[in-house]
């Protein structure tokens, strides 16, 4: 089977990150869980759990905001929630502050977790009508005056992500790195946000009028993957997939449903809107290197960046931005026989350059001839998709069209599939409801029902029956589609039909449903275990993906449920209550018949146990670690049991943490640096790195396990030495710096207060690095310096690095001029041969010209650099290398930045066996300077338009073939338009004599 195309995986990726945020089920008042050895202003410290409360804690509790009631998850159980599983569930507190201190009242707060039911709804909620929505939003509040918040009814099974200011200006997430603990609740501590600047600007339209309502979002994702077409998301969108796999052509259109299009206003990226005069300012942008994004529902998107933002604190005024009118494409929906199909909805977008599809706009509805204009587009090549009903699916066009042109879709001639619907004696089975959704491919059943529902069939969408049985389910597009039936009294059926090549007539036997009766109640005093949650998966049910139950329900006062739609089969049964651990067990119904006198009257009896209890304590060298860790739980069950959900800790001061209801079974314990509220990419940082210290252990009902995880322990399958040491800057202790390695073992620390850091054990290598960044950046900032050295097995290595650093400042003016240059993007460029490994931050390695020009790098390990200038308008320009020496500023660096030269015209690639899906061409030249555009695919046109006139340019070009592809060398004097580079593979090239560069030469081509 060939792998999921990009597209099709980044949704599967998305799935994935969503079970990692899945909601169960409401709301209480739990006992409050505290810490008497810290204040809600102090991040660290965590007592042992415990439900006493002195009179000040309980004052302090009852002066936080009112409790966040949660909405029910699934509505599965229409009564309100019984006041005993609420007093089950969890809750959380915590405290919201700016970095100097100071509380941050009236923030908006969401919170976004679950679990799995809410992803998983079984099929026979499907079959009543209950939409399969992503039911993630926990609830919303606001920060008080103290900036203290509480939810409350919290799952203790359940991953959660606290977003902050959602969809306003200082939008970030938190994840809940303490999961919540039944009947209690847990203090989060002070949330910190980090120093920001601010940006403000006008938005106009191409003829200078201001535009109100442009949404204006800054991100760390890098602007050459925004402006791919991935910044024209917006929460109507859909997305079109549409890649060759080999003898089948995947093409599918996803319209997210409203639960999860309401997740885009959740994105961490500050967002602000410009107002009545096209004015905005946005206060709450992390200080570095951004890309803005602005967008309305009319013109074309804009992606301005990367630029720098300027210090902490800081405001820069970014000006006038523009947003174009975009270009249009007009069309005409039709049929197969050429008709027009009047009232046909259409959706439109330009195509993506990074991967196979489209993100769409619309719908737009067609006129009674058929057509359509769509606008605000890109230039370049564009996509339509058209459906004649809304229960139809939507076809692509078969190729696309450029925006400014014209394009057609034409509907195909609709399916029909007729079921012979009979029961076990073969008589007919009626009154049957019918679910269906169009698959793209065989394997993207593995796509949950929240992403691509089944919707529902009857006479107004082409569904009919007769009196022997026959269903006959019309208006079907070709293709695999994906079947639900269900009648009464009998087991739900669900199944894949064929209609690529045409109608298809088949015979379903539908089974008697045998029900199940059971009734739950705790192993230690046999009383009834009420709202229990119990579902119910048929082993025997082939499907890929995630497993779906067929039916689930919750236990009544008595603890009873019947599951009254379960056919004769195996199936896995899945009881769970936050009392109590999960249990599982497997059944072949329908089951012996019941003696007489049997207790329950036949039911099944289900006895639920208390978890166990982990108490342990992380050991770094002998003491708790310098920095505080984030402990994770880990299951090994498959994602059919709802105890598999990971949960979350914090270790102590004295490095001692607890898991308190830990489902019986096998575990693993791993210890990780905590996730930093900074950045999008800092976000998923930790989970990059090896753990500092993992444990597994086995886990029984009602006992209490103590372990010790130790920062560093050998792992057994690669040999390791111990490496630990202290970093000085300029003869000081450097404090709170970030220490990364990489290779086998991935390791990221923060130095303490000594500068003294401990990597533990890592694995033993010839060539062991450990990078050096500044506070404040992340694993994609790069670092400021490096040490590498050998480790032997079994060796303790101690690295004393002392980093000798001076710094750098200047002024960037205009070589035409001689005005200062205010908002240029300076980084600096190592330029040592043998430090050409050597990474340089964002933070430490880049600065942006403030109004007069001037531009500082306080922080620069000793060597030789260059300084590279980057602004719209101006040519991509790299000073001649300088050296820095420890201790010492070099000042008074001079930039002249000139106006750049055009360099465009068309790639034609000869000798490739494949046809490329993208084209990238970079130019460089002796003296480091480059730049990079992306080829059209189709035309092979291109355009340079920052590069300086007067050098010698080595242009290469790369696609997706991995063909390797002779260079072109070319001398740019000046503007040069409609020039023609014909690249060829490097193994069809003759060896040459090497000769020197022509000043300019009279061929554009590689090889040959």
């Amino acid at each position: 089977m060939k792998p999921l195309p990009l597209a099709l995986a980044a949704v599967a990726a998305a799935v994935v990150a969503a079970l990692l945020m899945l909601m169960e089920e409401p709301s209480g008042k739990p006992d409050v869980v505290d810490r008497p050895d810290a204040p809600h202003s102090e991040l660290g410290a965590r007592a042992p759990l415990r439900t006493e409360l002195a009179t000040d804690e309980r004052h302090a509790l009852e002066s936080l905001p009112a409790p966040v009631t949660l909405p029910k998850a699934s509505s599965l159980e229409q009564d309100p929630t019984p006041a005993s599983y609420r007093a089950a569930l969890g809750g959380i507190i915590g405290r919201v502050v700016e970095a100097h201190g100071g509380a941050v009242p009236d923030l908006p707060l969401e919170l976004l977790g679950g679990g799995l039911e809410s992803v998983l709804p079984p099929l026979d909620a499907i079959v009543r009508g209950e939409s399969p929505e992503l039911a993630v939003e926990l609830g919303s509040t606001l920060t008080d005056s103290e900036g203290r918040f509480r939810f409350e009814g919290l799952e203790p099974r359940m991953l959660g992500l606290l977003v902050l200011d959602p969809g306003g200006p200082r939008a970030m997430l938190h994840m809940l790195d303490e999961s919540p603990v039944s009947g209690a609740t847990r203090d989060l501590g002070d949330i910190v946000l980090p120093a920001t600047v601010t940006l403000s600007g006008r938005v106009i339209d191409a003829e200078r009028r201001p535009l109100p309502g442009v949404r204006v979002r800054a991100t760390d994702l890098p602007a050459i993957v925004l402006g791919s077409g991935v910044a024209d998301w917006r929460a109507d969108s859909a997305l079109l997939i549409d890649d060759d796999q080999g003898n089948h052509q995947l093409q599918m259109v996803l319209e997210p449903p409203p639960s999860l299009a309401r997740l885009e206003r959740l994105l961490p990226f500050p967002t602000t809107h410009s107002d009545d005069e096209g004015r905005f300012t946005l206060d709450g942008v992390r200080p570095g290197f951004i890309s803005l994004v602005l967008d309305d529902a009319t013109h074309q998107t804009r992606v301005e960046g990367p630029m720098g933002t300027g210090e902490a604190g800081s405001v820069r005024d970014l000006g006038d931005l523009s947003l174009a009118d975009g270009l249009t494409l007009g069309g005409r929906v039709l049929t197969e026989d050429g008709e027009p199909v009047p009232g046909a909805q259409v959706r439109v977008g330009n195509q993506l350059s990074i991967a196979p599809g489209a993100i769409l706009h619309g719908p737009i509805v067609a006129d009674a001839e058929g057509r359509f204009l769509a606008v605000g587009l890109r230039e370049g090549p564009a996509r339509a998709v058209a459906r004649s009903a809304a229960h139809h699916v939507y076809v692509a066009d078969p190729g696309g069209a450029y925006a400014g042109g014209q394009i057609t879709v034409v509907l195909p001639s609709l399916r029909t599939l007729t079921l012979e619907l009979l029961d076990e004696a073969g008589e007919p089975v009626l009154n049957a409801r019918v679910f269906a959704r169009l698959l793209p491919i065989e394997y993207a059943e593995s796509l949950p029902d929240f992403l691509l529902p089944p919707t529902g069939r009857g006479a107004e969408q082409g569904l009919t029956q007769d009196e022997q049985g026959h269903l006959l389910m019309g208006d079907l597009a070709p293709g695999l589609w994906d079947i639900l039936i269900a009648a009464e009294g009998y087991g739900p059926v669900r199944q894949k039909h064929d209609l690529t090549l045409g109608d298809v007539q088949h015979t379903q036997v539908l089974l008697l449903a045998r029900g199940l009766a059971l009734r739950v109640v705790s192993s230690a005093d046999g009383s009834p275990v009420e709202h229990a949650y119990v579902s119910a998966r048929d082993v025997k049910d082939g499907r890929r993906g995630m497993p779906q139950p067929v039916t689930a329900g919750r236990t009544d006062a008595e603890g009873r449920l019947l599951l009254a739609d379960l056919a004769a089969s195996s199936y896995s049964l899945q009881v769970a209550h936050p009392r109590y651990a999960v249990h599982s067990m497997e059944l072949e119904l329908p089951l012996p018949e019941p003696q007489p006198g049997s207790p329950d009257d036949g039911a099944l009896l289900i006895e639920l146990s208390t978890g166990g209890t982990i108490v342990g304590s992380v050991i770094d060298n002998g003491a708790a670690p310098a920095e505080q860790l984030m402990l994770t739980l880990f299951r090994r069950d498959g994602l059919e049991s709802a105890a598999a959900i990971p949960r979350m800790t914090l270790m102590a001061q004295d490095g001692s943490f607890s898991f308190h209801d830990v489902d019986p079974g096998e575990v693993r314990i791993e210890a990780r640096p905590r996730v930093e509220l900074a950045s999008l990419t800092s976000f998923w940082e930790p989970f990059a790195m090896t753990p500092h210290a993992r444990q597994e252990l086995f886990i029984e009902s009602d006992q209490e396990v103590e372990v010790t995880l130790m920062v560093g322990s050998t792992w057994s399958d690669i040999p390791t030495g111990f490496v630990e040491g202290r970093l000085t800057l300029n003869g000081f202790p450097a404090a709170g710096w970030k220490v990364h390695t990489w290779g086998k073992i991935r390791r990221a620390v923060t130095t303490g207060p000594d500068g003294h850091f401990s990597m533990g054990q890592l694995a033993a290598e010839d060539d062991v690095s450990l990078l050096f960044s500044a506070p404040g950046g992340s694993m994609t900032d790069g670092v400021v310096d490096t040490r590498t050295f050998t480790l032997i097995e079994g060796a303790r290595e101690f690295v004393n690095a002392d980093l000798s650093t001076g710094s750098v400042s200047g002024q960037v003016r205009s070589q035409l001029n001689g005005r200062p240059i205010e908002g240029v993007a300076v980084s600096l460029q190592n330029t040592d041969q043998e430090n050409a490994r050597r990474w340089r931050s964002q933070r430490g390695g880049t600065a942006v010209s403030d109004a007069d020009g001037s531009f500082h790098f306080a922080i620069v390990s000793e060597g030789s650099y260059a300084l590279h200038a980057k602004a719209e308008g101006y040519a991509s320009t790299f000073t001649e290398a300088f050296a820095v020496t420890g201790l010492r500023e070099l000042s008074g660096v001079l930039i002249e930045l000139s106006e750049p030269i055009v360099f465009s015209g068309k790639v034609v690639l000869e000798g490739l066996d494949e046809t490329p899906s993208w084209l990238f061409l970079n130019a460089s030249n002796a003296r480091g300077e480059s730049s990079g555009t992306r080829a059209d695919v189709e035309t092979g046109s291109f355009t340079f338009d920052d590069l300086p006139a007067d050098r010698n340019w080595t242009l290469e070009c790369y696609t997706n073939t991995g063909a390797e592809l002779q260079p072109i060398e070319v001398y740019l004097r000046g503007d040069r338009h409609d020039e023609l580079l014909i690249f060829r593979p490097i193994e069809e090239v003759e060896p040459e004599i090497e000769s020197p560069i022509a000043e300019e030469p009279k061929a554009l081509g590689g090889g040959g």
